[in-house]
């Protein structure tokens, strides 16, 4: 009996280290397999009258499983056997790498063609991927062996061609990924031809500056070339890394792709475009977007030394694959600044209204103690002025104002402020000022310190971290009653 029972539990502690190793196993294959690795490419592209067959060479493959992402519209999928090692990592299916030592591996593939092309085309998303998996450069062989003319464009940077009697060979080159191949059936020359961006189009009177400009954008984000194609009446192209445009209409199609890279940078909310614009800008030095964009750039230039500006365009390359919000930001410019501000939040808020860059008291305001809303006073010139609609409303006020004027009011107290005249009216009768009262930034009404002690009957006590109104109105209006 002892005999059974030692036996029995023999066998279960061997049946439970296998069931162990099995999963330790199993999970140390999935963290291996979750690896986000890298590797570089060069693909070979024959144009034959059925398709595009497709030589694609992969370098510098980790020693770990990669899922192969095939084109959707690709066929005849297999190995292509350069030498004895090209497909030793290919597993049976054709779906993946296994894991393996050798770092080189190849396939090839056919992208067949509806018909014969004559007019200018898009083969969008013909390249094989690997899942999980960055591409860090690129070598594209393109040859025409129909001899068909044109213009073929890939958004790499064009490093050669040749036109020989029977084909015709142009070779490609950049860093990064590319998804689609364009044929345009003119041939186009380069108009312009710069680090990052390459504009192909008619000779016709350009403005060679403003791709200079987004030339210098792009290499300032370290951004892939790209390339323009400018002609008549061409078919519409939206690619990763070339833009198809009509003759004329080049305005503003560098800023795509500086944003593009952006997104593709950085984790930015798409529905608030401006957040978007406004590090686009920052870090290509070129100003991106709308004109509210453009102000607020502005505003940042003329209120932040150079030194400040250099720290937060630091700070935010430092971010890359972060997400990036309006709060975000607006503390980035307080680390710097050593100033709070809402300066990208409360732009970001309103639709059209400008808000201009302004630094705010840190400290909490309290209405007589409670702290349960959320309003900084802001620094201007030295002064301290007041958003008052909040404020005024939690001291039981009723906020409005129209084109003409500011009404703030209760049971007791009427206050109207003209908004372009040197008097206020309380309670029916006229006060004169030698100066508005107050100022308008963006929608908000502010009022001076001292201005808002004397007008509003309020007292103000400070400390280190906080600032407490205390109203003191309520004794004055019970001595007007009485």
């Amino acid at each position: 009996m002892k005999f059974i029972i030692r036996t029995f539990f023999l066998l279960l502690l061997v049946n439970g280290s296998l069931v162990y190793m099995h999963y330790n196993d199993a999970g140390n294959a999935t963290a291996k397999s979750d690896i986000q690795s890298t590797y570089s490419q060069e693909i070979e592209v024959m144009n034959r009258p059925d398709g595009l067959y497709i030589q694609h060479h992969f370098t510098g493959l980790a020693d770990i499983r990669h899922e192969i992402v095939w084109p959707k519209a690709s066929t005849n999928r297999s190995c292509y056997l350069n030498d004895g090692t090209e497909c030793s990592r290919l597993n049976e299916n054709i779906t993946a790498f296994v894991e393996g030592e050798s770092d080189r591996q190849s396939i090839m593939y056919l992208i067949p063609k509806n018909q014969s092309i004559s007019q200018s085309t898009l083969f969008e998303n013909i390249f094989a991927t690997l899942d999980r998996s960055d591409v860090t450069a690129t070598l594209l062989h393109l040859t025409d062996e129909m001899d068909i003319g044109g213009s073929w464009v890939t958004g790499l940077e064009r490093v050669g061609k040749k036109k020989m009697d029977l084909v015709d060979y142009s070779l490609y080159m950049d860093k990064g990924v590319v998804t689609d191949l364009y044929w345009h059936e003119e041939e186009l020359p380069v108009l312009y031809n710069g680090d990052r961006l390459s504009v192909l189009g008619p000779t016709a009177e350009q403005n060679i500056a403003e791709f200079d400009e987004a030339d210098s954008a792009l290499r300032n984000i370290d951004a892939p070339h790209s390339t323009i194609v400018i002609a008549d009446n061409p078919k519409p192209a939206d690619s990763s890394r070339f833009i198809i445009s009509e003759t004329g209409e080049t305005k503003g199609i560098a800023d795509v792709f500086l944003l593009r890279n952006m997104y593709a940078t950085f984790i930015l909310p798409k529905e608030e475009p401006l957040i978007g614009e406004i590090v686009t800008s920052l870090l290509s030095d070129k100003t991106v977007g709308s004109k509210k964009t453009s102000k607020m750039i502005e505003d940042l230039s003329n209120k932040l030394t150079k030194k400040e500006l250099e720290q937060i365009v630091k700070k935010l390359k430092s971010q890359s694959g972060q997400s990036i919000e309006a709060v975000f930001l607006d503390d980035l410019i307080g680390d710097v600044t050593g100033f709070k501000t809402s300066f990208i939040v409360k732009n970001s808020e309103a639709k059209t209204d400008f808000f201009p860059l302004l630094l705010e008291d840190p400290r909490k305001i309290t209405i007589a103690g409670d702290d349960s809303f959320d309003v900084s006073p802001i620094i201007k010139e030295g002064k301290t002025l007041y958003p008052v609609t909040k404020i005024m409303q939690e001291l039981g006020y009723k906020v409005s104002a129209n084109k003409q004027s500011l009404y703030i009011e209760n049971s007791l107290r009427y206050f109207r402020f003209p908004l372009n005249e040197l008097f206020y009216v309380y309670n029916e009768r006229r006060y004169n000022v030698n100066s508005i009262p107050f100022e308008r930034i963006g929608a908000e009404f502010y009022f001076e310190e001292a201005t808002f002690i004397r007008i509003f009957l309020v007292e103000i006590n400070k400390t280190a971290e906080v600032i407490d109104i205390v109203p003191i109105a309520q004794f004055a209006e019970e001595e007007e009653m009485n």
